[in-house]
């Protein structure tokens, strides 16, 4: 029996890598991980473009969602609060 962290540890892994056991450590059917990478992303890209609107007014919103989930997958939330989460977007856009 997994502890909760562990299981959102394995589902978090399962979402962001292709690591191969991890779909398998979360105990949630493959297809249905698109569903939640979807939501995850979707919050997270919403999440950039509260703290940065002026850089979504510029670029668009295609090429700023594109870049939060690259973000997102590169340097996922390391906390479910989403007040820090960010910080080094304005780095990561610099290198896109």
């Amino acid at each position: 029996m997994h502890t909760l962290l562990e299981f959102q540890r394995s589902f978090a892994r399962a979402l962001l890598t292709d690591e191969p056991g991890a779909i398998a450590d979360c105990v949630i059917r493959p297809d249905r991980l698109s569903i939640h990478l979807g939501t995850m992303l979707g919050a997270l890209a919403g999440s950039l473009r509260l703290n940065y609107p002026a850089v979504d007014a510029l670029v668009g919103s295609e090429f700023f969602d594109r870049a939060a989930a690259d973000f997102a997958i590169a340097h996922p939330p390391a906390s479910a609060l989403l007040t820090r989460y960010g910080a080094g977007f304005p780095r990561f856009l610099d290198d896109y």
